[in-house]
């Protein structure tokens, strides 16, 4: 599903058990910093899920549109969940990751461009 706009909450639904990944949707250069992060909660028993940067950001298209793959984290019991983000201001994507072409123009999508994606992985891996 993808979610428009990063704002600082989503109601993700009713989501099955297994694992999920999250990618920002907007450009391939991507920076954050100390005090951006994405948290997961159930609407019954206020559980939080724990979410998990990739070390190594993979570079991706969703549809047409340039993504990266941010996280991932795991479901263990089914129910309604909401993604929250917290800092969105820390978080900085470029167009591309060309360090001259960040340097000669400036590329940096603004937030109300970025949109958010999440996605069943149905790896067997």
């Amino acid at each position: 599903m993808i979610l428009k706009e990063l704002e600082d909450g989503y109601g993700l639904g009713n989501l099955k058990t297994g694992r999920y990944n999250i990618y920002i949707i907007g450009g391939l250069g991507i920076q954050v910093n100390s005090g951006f992060k994405f948290y997961l909660e159930q609407a019954i028993g206020e559980e939080e899920v724990s979410i998990v940067e990739s070390r190594h950001k993979v570079r991706t298209f969703i549809g047409f549109d340039k993504a990266i793959k941010f996280g991932h984290f795991s479901i263990q019991e089914p129910g309604e969940y909401s993604l929250f983000v917290e800092g969105k201001e820390h978080l900085k994507i470029k167009e591309s990751r060309l360090i001259m072409r960040n340097l000669m123009s400036n590329t940096q999508i603004s937030n109300d461009q970025i949109e958010i994606c999440v996605r069943k992985n149905n790896r067997f891996w």
